[in-house]
């Protein structure tokens, strides 16, 4: 995955990215809306790491449990 930026336009992946919402040490937010238009919020580490990709992916499991 890679954010990209093209003409204007800032993707990454299927993901088109509006906005900056907020930066920290270690992750950034971005506003964005999914390939089907959905809004989303993309939430991007700054640094690959392996305490990283922990933290990412215990956010997505809690965020799966508040969906059900």
């Amino acid at each position: 995955m890679r954010l990209t930026e093209a003409e204007g336009l800032r993707a990454f992946d299927e993901y088109r990215v509006l906005r900056l919402v907020a930066r920290g040490a270690e992750f950034e937010v971005y506003q964005a809306t999914a390939g089907t238009g959905q809004p989303v919020a993309l939430k991007i580490a700054r640094r690959r790491s392996a305490a990283a990709l922990v933290h990412l992916r215990r956010e997505k499991e809690i965020a799966e449990l508040l969906s059900l």
